[in-house]
């Protein structure tokens, strides 16, 4: 390993520690889905994120509008009585 440039013992360590972990690393198969199946994971991962992202602003906005009611500054008025159109 001198040949390496790694004089420090604790350089030659780390990398024997490397070289053990890459060797049992290297026996391990994994199979990845086909690209269609790829993309369609992708597609349905940007749509969740799409939808936490509208939901997380629907959250904004109905905090909002409750502190706006809560303050006083909007009112919920009920009408006593119904107005309906004269013909």
């Amino acid at each position: 390993m001198a040949e390496l440039g790694l004089g420090a013992p604790d350089e030659r360590a780390a990398l024997e520690r490397c070289l053990a972990l890459m060797d049992d690393v290297e026996g391990i198969f994994a199979s990845l889905p086909d690209i269609e199946e790829q993309s369609a994971i992708a597609t349905v991962l940007a749509d969740i994120a799409a939808l936490e992202a509208r939901r997380d602003k629907t959250r904004a906005i109905k905090q909002g509008m409750m502190q706006q009611l809560l303050t006083g500054r909007v009112r919920l008025v009920r009408p006593s009585h119904a107005v309906t159109p004269q013909c």
